[in-house]
């Protein structure tokens, strides 16, 4: 409970300072993400990479980050060019 209109502007402009200082290290974040973004860019702009849409059923990583149902399991498998091991003589 505050005492005084005073009290009250100071603890505002006090929480108001904290949001600020937050917002301001965010957006510093931001800034980083947004240098990386232009460095990918400039790669591809100077073709050092080269970069190509892969549809989301062609993700070859999901085989280690999801759980897939089986169907979508062995099209992965066979992507990464694995072989059966029990049919190898």
């Amino acid at each position: 409970m505050t005492l005084s209109t005073t009290e009250i502007e100071y603890i505002a402009t006090a929480y108001s300072a904290s949001q600020c200082i937050l917002l301001r290290r965010v957006l510093k974040q931001l800034c980083h993400i947004d240098i990386r973004f232009h460095f990918l860019r400039d790669l591809t702009k100077d073709k050092v990479v080269e970069l190509s849409y892969c549809n989301s059923q062609d993700q070859v990583v999901d085989i280690i980050i999801k759980s897939l149902k089986l169907e979508q399991f062995l099209k992965l498998i066979h992507m990464l060019g694995t072989i059966d091991v029990s049919v190898v003589n």
